[in-house]
């Protein structure tokens, strides 16, 4: 059974800012929150990490795994970049 490899919490930021369409972004709260949206539909909420170097624990890359719609092993790939913002948009739409 696959594992979530731990990143640092700006890795895991890094690719939802730049691979998730978000919108309704909210920087008021101790951290950002959005909405992720595909052809104008909202499919889920997401959390996204403070920008720092600390582990991104199990725990938290469940539920932001969860929030962007992904399996361990799509999960992993998001955040190590081998998995591009089209890819992640196909597995939304299949969804």
């Amino acid at each position: 059974m696959p594992n979530y490899n731990i990143f640092k919490e700006k890795e895991v930021r890094k690719s939802i800012l730049k691979k998730a369409e978000l919108v309704n972004i909210n920087k008021d709260g101790k951290h950002w929150t959005a909405d992720i949206e595909l052809n104008g539909e909202i499919l889920s909420f997401v959390k996204i990490p403070n920008n720092h170097k600390d582990d991104f624990w199990i725990n938290k890359a469940k539920n932001v795994a969860r929030q962007l719609m992904l399996n361990v092993d799509e999960y992993n790939r998001f955040v190590q970049c081998s998995m591009k913002k089209s890819e992640y948009i196909k597995i939304l739409e299949e969804k």
